[in-house]
């Protein structure tokens, strides 16, 4: 895993089509904007996990 530090309205390009920017930050919050083509799936990791655990308890509903 790549840890990088950026300051607010700094961003980062990931490959040739992906930038994320720092918007703000506030205390324990970073609002972050990710620009992205749509084919791109961007969701939280939390919602991630809970449809894997879904997944997994229902096995094959």
């Amino acid at each position: 895993m790549l840890v990088l530090t950026r300051k607010t309205e700094e961003a980062i390009q990931i490959g040739s089509d992906i930038v994320v920017k720092i918007v703000s930050v506030q205390g324990k919050r970073v609002r972050i904007a990710i620009d992205a083509p749509p084919s791109v799936p961007i969701k939280r990791a939390e919602l991630e996990e809970v449809a894997t655990d879904k997944q997994e308890l229902c096995g094959s509903c």
